[in-house]
């Protein structure tokens, strides 16, 4: 049973190279515009940083959005693995005191086999005596 999937870490790391790679080539296009052209630098640059910034904010906005959702999953998984833990400990707690309960009843069964026997050895003395006195009683 696994718990712990990780398929979506190649989807995060390709749109992080992609927000990386959009932010190096906003730094080159602006620095292009600004040291490169004639155009009016300025409002290009404004232009071309305001079109980053919102790559920006949609990524993070994006990323944060699919780090909650993980991170529900994850307390849902932590979740399930601590009621099944429980359940583990409670059938764990149950099986030990059934092995209490059978050891107590072997010892009980051992005490009474015990008793038995020394009830018989007794029975067999009797037995003994009773028929040596049963031969002295013949022969005399």
């Amino acid at each position: 049973m696994s718990y712990f999937d990780e398929s979506k870490d190649s989807e995060n790391i390709s749109l992080e190279w992609l927000a990386m790679i959009t932010g190096i080539i906003t730094v080159i296009v602006t620095t292009y515009l600004i040291f490169g052209t004639d155009w009016n630098a300025y409002r290009s640059t404004n232009i071309v940083l305001g079109v980053a910034f919102l790559i920006f904010v949609t990524y993070a906005f994006t990323h944060s959005k699919k780090l909650k959702s993980y991170i529900s999953l994850s307390k849902a998984k932590e979740r399930a693995l601590f009621a099944e833990i429980e359940k583990s400990n409670i059938k764990l707690a149950e099986t030990e005191l059934e092995l209490r309960e059978k050891e107590f009843t072997i010892d009980e069964m051992r005490n009474e086999a015990s008793s038995m026997i020394s009830t018989i050895d007794g029975l067999e003395l009797k037995i003994e005596e009773l028929e040596d006195k049963v031969k002295e009683a013949l022969s005399n």
